[in-house]
Parts: C-alpha cells; sequence; structure tokens
C-alpha cells in the first residue's frame, strides 16, 4: 500500500511537470495598420506553431499514458502483493489463535485437575484435624479429672497448714508478750546507764577542755618564738642567696673571660698548627727535590713520591685563613685560671679587638676525638647526615636555637635565629641536618646569648664548656 501511494505521488507530480512544459504558445494578434499579405503570412505562422504544439502535447499525453499504464500495472502488482501479505498475516494470526486457545483449553484442564487435588486434600486434612481434635479434647478431659482430685488434696493440706500456722501464731504472741515486759525492764535500765554516762562525759569535757586552753596557750607561744626563729632564719638566707648571686655573676663574667682566652688560644693554636704543616710539607718537599736532584745526577731511579703528613686536605676559611684539616689528637681540657694569674694574663697580653659580626667570625676548630667504631648517634636519620648534639648553659634561655650557611651541599640560610633544636633526655638538644655533610653554624638563645662561628663536617656533642665529642656517651655536664 505504500509503495502504491508512493508511485500514485510520483505520477501526479510527473503529470503537472508535462502540463507546464507543454503549455501552448500564446497566439499573437496582427495589429492594426498592417498589410493583409503580413497578416496571413503571420497568421500561417501562428497556426504552423499553434500544430506543433498540439503534436507535442499528442506525444506528451501518448507518453502519459503509457507512464499511466506503467502505474497502473505496478499498482496492481503492489496491491496482489499486498493482498497476498495480508493473507499470509491472516493465516499466521489464525494459526497463533488456534495454538493460543489450545494451550488455554490444556492450562484450564490443568488447573480443573489441580482444583480437584486440592478440594481432596482439604477434605483429607479436615479429617485429620477432627481426629487431632478428638483426641486433644480426650487428652485434656483426663487432666482435668487429675488435676481435680489433685486439688482436693492440696486443699485439705492447706486447711491443716492453716490450723498449724494458728496454733503457732498463739504460742509466738504468748512470747511475745512475755518479751514485752522484759523489754520493758531492759530500757528502763538503759536510760539509767544514759544518764550516768552523760554526766561522766560533762565532766570529761570539761576538764579536756581546760587542758585544751593550757595546751593552746603552749603552743601559740612556742610558734610565736619557732615564727621569730624562721623570719631571723630567712633574712640570713636573703643575705647569703644575695652574696651567692653576686658571686654567681662574678663567676659568669669570669666564664664569659675565660671563653673568650679559649677562643682566642684555640685560633693562635690553629693559626700555629697551620704554618707548622706548611713549614713540614715545605720540608718535606724540599728533600724530596733534593733526593730526586741526587738521584738524577747519580744516573739512578727517583724514589717514590711519599704521602704528606696529613690525614685530609686543607679545608679553606671563609675569613681568608687556611685551616688544617681535621687531624685526629687527644682532647685536652684547658685548667681554669686563678683570678690573679688571669689579670696577669690580661695586664702582659695586648688589648683585644671586638669580636666581628655573626657572618664575618673565624670559625672554631672543632676538638676532635679519636675515630672509633660506634652506633648511629642519630635514631630516624639516614647515613650520611649531619646531625649536632648541644647542651646549652644554665643561664641560656630555655630553647636553643641552631643558625646555619655555607653547607654542603649547598641550601638556603634560614632567617635568624635559625631553626630550634629538639631537647632530648639529660639536657641535651639536637638538630638533624638532612641529606647535609658538613655547614658552619652558630648556637644561639636568641636572648643575646651564642657561641662563636663552629664549623662541622661529621655529627658530634658540644656540652656547656664549648667542647667536641664524637663518642656515644658525652659526659654529663657538672
Amino acid at each position: 500500500m505504500f509503495l502504491a501511494m508512493l508511485w500514485m505521488e510520483r505520477w501526479l507530480k510527473f503529470l503537472s511537470d508535462a502540463s507546464a512544459q507543454y503549455a501552448p504558445p500564446q497566439l499573437t494578434y496582427t495589429a492594426a495598420g498592417k498589410t493583409p499579405e503580413a497578416s496571413q503570412a503571420a497568421e500561417a505562422e501562428e497556426a504552423r506553431l499553434l500544430q506543433d504544439a498540439l503534436d507535442e502535447r499528442d506525444q506528451a499525453v501518448a507518453g502519459l499514458l503509457l507512464a499511466r499504464g506503467e502505474l497502473l500495472s505496478q499498482l496492481a502488482r503492489v496491491s496482489g502483493e499486498a493482498a497476498a501479505a495480508r493473507k499470509e498475516a491472516e493465516r499466521v494470526q489464525a494459526a497463533a489463535d488456534g495454538a493460543v486457545m489450545a494451550e488455554r483449553q490444556t492450562w484450564a484442564g490443568e488447573n480443573d485437575r489441580l482444583k480437584a487435588e486440592q478440594r481432596r486434600a482439604y477434605r483429607e486434612l479436615a479429617l485429620e484435624r477432627a481426629a487431632a481434635r478428638a483426641e486433644r479434647d480426650a487428652a485434656l478431659l483426663a487432666e482435668r479429672h487429675a488435676w481435680a482430685g489433685e486439688n482436693d488434696r492440696l486443699k485439705a493440706a492447706q486447711r491443716h497448714a492453716y490450723r498449724q500456722l494458728a496454733l503457732e501464731r498463739a504460742a509466738a504472741r504468748a512470747e511475745r508478750d512475755a518479751w514485752a515486759g522484759e523489754d520493758e525492764r531492759l530500757k528502763q535500765a538503759q536510760r539509767q546507764l544514759r544518764v550516768a554516762f552523760a554526766v561522766e562525759r560533762a565532766d570529761a569535757l570539761a576538764a579536756q577542755a581546760s587542758e585544751q586552753a593550757a595546751a593552746q596557750a603552749d603552743a601559740d607561744a612556742a610558734a610565736k618564738a619557732t615564727l621569730a626563729q624562721l623570719r631571723s632564719a630567712l633574712n640570713d638566707r636573703d643575705v647569703a642567696i644575695a652574696g651567692k648571686e653576686a658571686a654567681l655573676a662574678e663567676a659568669k663574667r669570669t666564664l664569659a673571660t675565660t671563653k673568650d682566652d679559649l677562643a682566642e688560644a684555640r685560633a693562635e693554636i690553629l693559626r700555629l698548627r697551620s704554618e707548622a704543616e706548611r713549614a713540614r710539607t715545605n720540608e718535606r718537599e724540599a728533600q724530596l727535590t733534593a733526593q730526586l736532584d741526587a738521584a738524577r745526577s747519580a744516573g739512578s731511579p727517583a724514589p717514590a713520591t711519599a704521602q704528606p703528613a696529613t690525614a685530609h686536605p686543607p679545608r679553606p676559611d671563609p675569613s681568608g685563613a687556611t685551616a688544617i684539616a681535621d687531624t685526629p689528637a687527644p682532647k685536652t681540657r684547658a685548667k681554669p685560671r686563678t683570678p690573679k694569674a688571669r689579670a696577669g694574663a690580661q695586664a702582659s697580653a695586648p688589648e683585644r679587638v671586638a669580636p666581628a659580626p655573626v657572618e664575618a667570625r673565624r670559625p672554631e676548630p672543632a676538638r676532635e676525638t679519636p675515630r672509633k667504631a660506634r652506633r648511629d648517634i642519630a635514631p630516624g636519620a639516614k647515613a650520611g647526615d649531619l646531625v649536632v648534639r648541644f647542651r646549652k648553659p644554665a643561664d641560656w634561655a630555655e630553647t636553643p636555637f641552631v643558625y646555619f650557611w655555607d653547607t654542603d651541599p649547598v641550601t638556603d640560610k634560614p632567617a635568624w635565629p635559625g631553626k630550634p633544636m629538639q631537647a632530648e633526655a639529660d639536657g641535651w638538644f639536637v638538630h638533624r641536618f638532612q641529606g647535609i655533610r658538613a655547614a658552619h653554624l652558630i648556637f644561639t638563645d636568641d636572648a643575646g646569648h651564642q657561641t662563636p662561628n663552629l664549623h662541622r663536617d661529621e655529627s658530634g656533642w658540644l656540652d656547656a664548656n664549648g667542647d667536641w665529642r664524637t663518642d656515644d656517651d658525652p659526659e654529663p655536664a657538672t
């Protein structure tokens, strides 16, 4: 049907296009004033053109009739196919309806059979329930008879128990009356005892109050005497504390002077060691040169070059001087000088120059101890990390800081006063330089106290006296 409608639509469009294409030409009429010959020629021309147009239109009509016949034949063929398809669909639908009807009839018979079985099962269940109900009623009746006899027996026992209870209550009532008279006698005796006890207690309280008043007077006198003694002892202690504070201030000034002297002595030792090292190196080079010249002059092979005496190459100093390498040296502790010796040293020593700013101070040489096998001194730090520990003096602030620069490898300098150190046991503070092998550093409390410029290329411990240690168990502070 759809194809027939499509062909009909195309055929109508074709007719409309053909009618527009083969429309008859417009006839022209002879205007007034022309000659009859010209008018006849024009009419003949128009008649010829009209005849040609009619011939072309007849041809178009014949083509349209042919096309219409083809369309009608195709429409008839399509209509036949549609009718055949409709008949096939009706046949298939009828077959489906028959199958559904047969299936419905089958299910209806099955449903009737199931309903009959269900009714039979219901009847059997009703019979079973009736039999069970009859058995249960019989059992209940027998149990009721048994309980009726047991109830009579219990009632007789209960009446006997009631009689026994009445006899016992009468005996208890008589005994209670006897105990009531005894109780009244005991209450009278108790009241007499309470009166006697109240009199004795009043006498004892009066005596105790007089004794307490006398003891309180003695205690007040003793307390006043003790308070006077304590006030006198407190005044003596204040005087002693003031003297100790003055002595402590003097000791702090002496300690500061001693630290300055020690720093100058260390700088002088560093310079002398550097000069001695250069001298030994120059002397060794001169000896090797002389041996080489003697060997060359004698024609013998040159001796092997000996290694220099230093264990490590010299480390450059930021201030311009050359410091010796970290060679193992025995650890010594400088003895504190007496005030007279310090006064003599100050008188004989030249005038001390004011210390340079923090960044320009000369690094203090680290006092090394002989290296030995030891366990890791920094739990949690990676191998190769620099770990420094510091025990602050007693007059420093609560938390020390570490300020560092010129690290290896190079890192950014922190803002002053540096990084706060973490507290550990026994008064030690620790800072771990992650991934850093060496650094210049200063310990400070950001309250006016700080160490000189220091340099470390291995982990160590710096105590309150300014001594470095590299062993695992540093000496406790005194």
